[in-house]
């Protein structure tokens, strides 16, 4: 039974942070925005900094909510049987759906507004997807990185 609460929990998770996802992201990424300058007139250089800076403040953001994730599942796994597989591989899709969810919706709002021109905030989400995927491993090789980076997180779901 505690299994199927954890996984419960975990979908909840999920469905509630894709929403959290789209609000939060276009803040987290506004000095980036801000550094790449006005689209008709920027730079590659510029354009490629702005990217740059809003994929850490978008990706610290996010590896935040996959380091509570994995705490949260490590803090509540208890069974040794195979129950405890079927509740990391939601916990993955919990840490990673939502921001791939959000990456495409991303890029379909800015592919329908025909500007001719990058979103800054959009590439930059686009290469948090793909780090926060690779993120939730390195989580759970390397766990002290957790606790050097996110040293709040812990003691958060645990």
């Amino acid at each position: 039974m505690t299994s199927i609460y954890i996984i419960f929990i975990l979908i909840v998770f999920w469905t509630i942070l894709t929403p959290i996802v789209m609000f939060i992201f276009p803040f987290s990424g506004v000095i980036g925005e801000m550094l790449g300058g006005e689209p008709s007139k920027r730079s590659r250089s510029r354009f490629f900094l702005g990217v740059f800076v809003s994929a850490i403040g978008q990706t610290y953001f996010y590896l935040a909510y996959v380091a509570f994730i994995i705490n949260w599942t490590e803090s509540r796994i208890t069974s040794d049987g195979f129950s405890k597989y079927i509740i990391w591989i939601i916990a993955f899709l919990s840490a990673v759906v939502p921001i791939f969810v959000s990456s495409a919706r991303f890029n379909i709002h800015h592919r329908n507004k025909n500007t001719g021109f990058a979103n800054i905030i959009v590439e930059a989400t686009n290469f948090t997807a793909y780090l926060s995927l690779i993120g939730f491993f390195v989580f759970i090789f390397c766990h002290n990185l957790i606790t050097s980076f996110w040293n709040w997180v812990p003691y958060v779901g645990g």
